[in-house]
């Protein structure tokens, strides 16, 4: 069983759990790391977190498609892209917006 669970709702964070708004949870979960350690990539959240890479990579795409974090693109040694995640100015806001959106998904369920 998870050790993490979702600021909003308090459901466990596990790999294998799914509900109605479960990325919201996992990006609002990331929010405060993101703000404590900024710069780090998807990867280096997972580490630091706790979270499996796939949660955080689903987390960070649903906070990043609802312009909640920063972020900026970094070429990579061997091709491709990562992105390095930041809070934003408004981040308290952002924080408060999510999770509302996950309080509004996860009573429409």
């Amino acid at each position: 069983m998870s050790t993490h669970k979702c600021p909003g709702c308090e459901r466990d964070l596990v790999p294998e759990g799914q509900w109605h708004g479960a990325n919201f949870c996992r990006g609002l979960f990331l929010m405060d790391s993101i703000a404590e350690n900024p710069g780090q990539s998807a990867w280096e959240l997972s580490k630091s977190t706790g979270l499996s890479y796939a949660q955080c990579a689903k987390g960070l795409a649903k906070i990043r498609a609802q312009d909640a974090i920063g972020y900026e693109p970094e070429d990579r040694d061997g091709g491709g892209i990562r992105y390095r995640f930041y809070p934003l100015p408004d981040h308290a806001n952002q924080v408060g917006r999510i999770t509302e959106m996950a309080h509004s998904l996860a009573r429409a369920w």
